[in-house]
């Protein structure tokens, strides 16, 4: 028929569609697995009582305090649209939550190793953050060399918001490089001059060496497009 689409195009719409129905699935899913969002889902406020099938100490780190702030349920909504938004977007690759994330990263270290000053990069880093590594330190002391792990890893923020998993094992987290794909999309465009081994020699590794070191363990990591990070 003359009207009718271009049948790759139909296809990349129906895909697209499929998506975001999947995805509002998901994420209606997502909100309603946990106490707190679900009351947050229901416009109820984000403390108070769990309900009744809330899992002991759910939301909470050791039991101790909530994970999550007070918030506005209109703001877990505008948090997963730009999460459903990001995900739906396949041109020129598959987008992540982590995309601009990994982008300045890989950009503010390219610019360190054009200068000559990836070293001093690494140092800053590290030095920046001292004054959170004390309370890891002190972890440390209380707990042994395992709360080093869980501090740099899956109860820091920054890690949370830039690895897609974190695997958990005794002495040892393991997660996906999230630099190498990049690089790998960003290298027809020539955005960068560095080439991953630059990243896992002069970056990753100093620095998760260097903050075990702030709190008095030695960290092995081994790099890798499964990086992992030993005691």
């Amino acid at each position: 028929m003359e009207n009718e689409p271009n049948e790759s195009l139909s296809e990349k719409s129906n895909t697209r569609r499929d998506f975001l129905k999947y995805s509002s699935l998901l994420g209606s899913a997502a909100l309603l697995s946990g106490p707190v969002l679900a009351r947050a889902a229901n416009g109820l406020p984000a403390t108070g009582n769990p309900p009744e099938s809330a899992p002991q100490g759910s939301g909470t780190i050791g039991a101790a305090r909530p994970v999550l702030p007070e918030f506005k349920p209109e703001e877990i909504g505008k948090a997963l649209a730009v999460l459903f938004k990001t995900y739906a977007h396949t041109i020129p690759y598959q987008h992540k939550f982590n995309d601009a994330l990994i982008k300045a990263w890989l950009t503010s270290f390219d610019f360190a190793v054009a200068q000559g000053k990836q070293k001093e990069f690494a140092d800053h880093y590290i030095q920046t953050m001292k004054p959170i590594l004390q309370f890891g330190k002190a972890k440390v002391a209380k707990s042994g060399p395992e709360a080093a792990l869980a501090f740099m890893f899956e109860k820091t923020m920054c890690s949370v918001q830039l690895f897609e998993e974190i695997t958990i094992k005794p002495g040892e987290r393991s997660f996906p490089c999230p630099y190498k794909a990049i690089l790998d999309m960003c290298r027809p465009l020539k955005m960068f001059s560095i080439e991953w081994k630059d990243v896992c020699s002069n970056f990753c590794t100093p620095v998760y060496t260097g903050f075990g070191k702030e709190m008095g363990v030695e960290i092995k990591m081994t790099p890798g497009e499964i990086c992992s990070a030993r005691i």
